[in-house]
């Protein structure tokens, strides 16, 4: 559950992103037509005019409620398979005692089995070892990552200050250096709180949207 609302926490914040450019692309579109020249009442039906983002409405369902398992009372080695299997046979039939199933509690009336879960790893991100490249950080020399936050499953957000941005990459983990990117931005209005690894939230994630990779991470992870 904490992996599905992280992602849904991601895929809410991205579609509001995207409702915004779609209103302010339409309005753009809109206008092009009746730039530079006197027609007023066109140009203010274009400033007025609203966009519909219905199209880009995404349904988020509920979480269902987790199933029940059945519980069979009638395994072998309990009274209750005895007398389902055996109890119609003659006394001279009755056949030989029968194996318990591996795993199955015989001190109970219901069957239950006996498993545990194994722990779920996750990834830790090696700071400063990961680091942001590419030509637009530091004149294309790589910087160190100093933020960093678990957004649930393989799903990191990572940051760091280079004045006057915050630069910011959403990425999903697949191995001990390689990723898959999802997402990127640059604010250079971004609360002061964000460049603290202690107050570094998804809240920190805003701005511009270059719409690509534009600060590859140099990644170094390692399964906790």
């Amino acid at each position: 559950m904490a992996a599905y609302e992280a992602v849904k926490a991601i895929i809410e914040a991205e579609e509001k992103v995207r409702k915004v450019e779609w209103r302010v692309y339409s309005r753009i579109e809109c206008l092009l037509p009746v730039l530079g020249t006197d027609d007023a009442a066109k140009i203010e039906e274009c400033r007025t005019k609203e966009h519909s983002t219905s199209h880009l409405d995404i349904e988020y369902p509920a979480i269902p409620e987790k199933s029940k398992c059945t519980e069979d009372q009638a395994f072998p080695g309990t009274e209750t398979y005895k007398k389902d299997h055996f109890g119609t046979l003659p006394d001279n039939a009755k056949g030989q005692a029968v194996a318990v199933c591996t795993g199955m509690n015989t001190g109970s009336t219901i069957a239950v089995a006996h498993t545990v879960a194994a722990p779920e790893r996750t990834w830790t991100i090696l700071t400063p070892e990961t680091t942001f490249g590419g030509p637009w950080i530091n004149h294309g020399t790589p910087l160190p990552v100093t933020l960093k936050l678990h957004l649930g499953g393989d799903n990191w957000m990572l940051g760091l200050v280079e004045a006057p941005y915050l630069k910011t990459v959403k990425i999903r983990i697949t191995g001990e250096t390689t990723s898959e990117w999802i997402a990127t931005r640059y604010d250079n209005n971004y609360d002061k709180a964000c460049a603290v690894q202690a107050t570094f939230t998804l809240a920190c994630f805003k701005g511009a949207d270059p719409a690509r990779d534009a600060y590859p991470v140099s990644l170094r992870a390692q399964r906790t």
